[in-house]
C-alpha cells in the first residue's frame, strides 16, 4: 500500500496550473518510478516545496533532480533525493474536482509543461494582462451613468 498525505498549497511558484489553497495528495514515490513533469515534493529551509521535475539523471548510483516552478524564470535548481518527501499523486482543485495525475492526459500535460515553463511566467503575465485590459473596456463600452 502506498502512504498517503494531504497538503494545502500556498504561493504562485506553480501557477497556472496549481493555485494557492488548492490540495495536493502525495504518496511516497522511488527515484527510479519518478518521470520528467512530475510534481515533486521536497523540503527546503524547513518547508515543503512543490516543483516541476525538469531533468533526472543517474551517475555512480546517485539519482540527481533538478525541478522548478511552472511560473519561474529561474534555472532548475538541484534537489537532493534524501529532501524529497514524495510525488504528487492528485490535485484536488477549489472546485471540488480531482486531478488524477497518472492519468495519460495528465501526463501528457506535464511533459507539455516542462518545455513550456521557461515562457510560462510571460504567458501568466500575459493572461494577466489581458483580463485587466478586458475589464477595462468593459467599463469604457459600458460608459458613465447618466441621471435624467
Amino acid at each position: 500500500m502506498r502512504q498517503l498525505a494531504l497538503h494545502e498549497t500556498s504561493g504562485f511558484s506553480m501557477e497556472p496550473f496549481l493555485k494557492a489553497g488548492e490540495k495536493i495528495i502525495l504518496r511516497e514515490t522511488t527515484a527510479r518510478a519518478l518521470r520528467v513533469g512530475s510534481l515533486v515534493v521536497y523540503r527546503a529551509s524547513g518547508a515543503l516545496i512543490c516543483h516541476r521535475l525538469v531533468v533526472k539523471t543517474q551517475r555512480n548510483g546517485r539519482c540527481r533532480l533538478y525541478v522548478r516552478g511552472d511560473c519561474a524564470w529561474a534555472w532548475p535548481e538541484e534537489v537532493r533525493w534524501d529532501l524529497v518527501e514524495g510525488v504528487v499523486a492528485a490535485v484536488v482543485r477549489a472546485d471540488g474536482k480531482i486531478s488524477f495525475m497518472d492519468r495519460w492526459h495528465w501526463r501528457l500535460i506535464n511533459l507539455a509543461a516542462v518545455f513550456l515553463s521557461p515562457f510560462s511566467a510571460l504567458a501568466y503575465k500575459a493572461a494577466a494582462a489581458a483580463k485587466r485590459i478586458s475589464r477595462r473596456s468593459a467599463r469604457i463600452k459600458a460608459g458613465p451613468k447618466l441621471r435624467p
